[in-house]
């Protein structure tokens, strides 16, 4: 029997990400983006985060804080976990999130469980860096290249375009229906 990976929550047939209510509010719709300048070219040092599952705010901006990699004074906004601005390349990473699956298909890989990529975001919604935690090489490389290729809508806080580190959660399922020879996308949440 073959197994199939099922990647749900995101990107699959056309499902888009789904912005977290808060998240929701601090974007902007396409045609203003140009209308906000980036809170560095304003002088103004703040920026966003996603609280990861399993700790609170004041642990994360504690640790934020702690490391020194922001300047004192610097105003951070956190988000819930799985919330992500809208893509403006929706249909690319469509594609892209299907030939990922299919590569990962073509490998050998089975994946049952949540993925969580951390997405390092400028003010222009340029995902800078990509940080995967499958705890396999060869998954994390995978998603590091697609999500490499992300154009997100920027994040606007306060009348100004922020840098983010957005945490993503990826959830997938080895699901195969012997009969039918389908594979269902479930919308959702995440299994825990």
């Amino acid at each position: 029997m073959r197994s199939t990976i099922l990647p749900f929550g995101a990107l699959l047939c056309g499902l888009a990400l789904t912005p977290g209510a808060a998240m929701a509010q601090a974007a902007p719709t396409a045609p203003l983006i140009g209308a906000y300048p980036s809170c560095a070219a304003e002088g103004i040092s703040r920026v966003a985060f996603t609280i990861p599952p399993g700790q609170t705010q004041a642990q994360v901006e504690s640790t934020l804080r702690q490391t020194g990699a922001f300047p004192a004074g610097t105003e951070m906004t956190f988000f819930p976990y799985g919330g992500v601005p809208p893509l403006r390349n929706q249909e690319e990473m469509n594609r892209s999130f299907g030939r990922t699956v299919r590569r990962l298909l073509h490998e050998g890989f089975r994946i049952d469980g949540t993925v969580s990529v951390l997405l390092q975001v400028n003010a222009d919604g340029t995902v800078e860096k990509v940080t995967p935690n499958s705890g396999n090489r060869g998954v994390d490389s995978q998603l590091r290249a697609l999500w490499s290729k992300a154009q997100l809508e920027p994040l606007v806080i306060g009348g100004c375009r922020v840098a983010a580190w957005l945490q993503v959660p990826i959830a997938f399922t080895s699901d195969w229906d012997i009969e039918a020879r389908r594979i269902k996308a479930r919308a959702g949440e995440p299994p825990r």
